[in-house]
């Protein structure tokens, strides 16, 4: 009976408070653009010591255009945060208060103190210390000393 389908995928251990049974995911498979949804059914308590992660198993409903068996890529949305920006990892350097950034201000590099949140392997939340326009600069950052004249270059 194809009219539901299973898809089972780890979830790093980190995760685990923010998912939830009935919550919703969206997955696509290879050789098919488009993007199914379903909702998450069972969450195994146990964390798999070799990858930290736990098995969660989802269902699909009327899965037309799936077969059984294939690899699914899935996205599960976590809990979303409505202040601060999302800006590269890289970007974040250490500080004696913490960790800050560099920013061009008039020419030159400034630097600014952050409030850092959650963390991804990409991207790192600033909750205080950048403003909406600021100009970060993300390379040559072990050169940087406040004041040194800077200059943006298109990627």
């Amino acid at each position: 009976d194809l009219s539901r389908i299973k898809v089972d995928f780890p979830l790093p251990e980190r995760y685990a408070a923010e998912v939830k049974t009935g919550q919703k995911f969206t997955f696509t498979v290879a050789g098919n653009a488009r993007v199914f949804e379903g909702s998450v059914q069972v969450i195994e308590p146990v964390v798999l010591a070799a990858t930290r992660s736990l098995q969660v198993r989802g269902i699909c409903e009327s899965p037309a255009g799936l077969v059984a068996g294939g690899f699914a890529e899935v996205s599960l949305e976590l809990d979303t945060i409505e202040n601060g920006f999302a800006i590269p990892s890289q970007a974040v350097v250490p500080s004696a208060k913490g960790q800050g950034v560099f920013v061009m201000k008039d020419g030159k590099a400034e630097f600014r103190d952050v409030e850092i949140g959650i963390r991804t392997s990409g991207q790192v939340q600033v909750l205080r210390g950048l403003n909406e326009g600021d100009e970060l600069l993300t390379t040559n950052l072990l050169r940087l000393r406040p004041g040194v004249p800077v200059q943006a270059v298109q990627p």
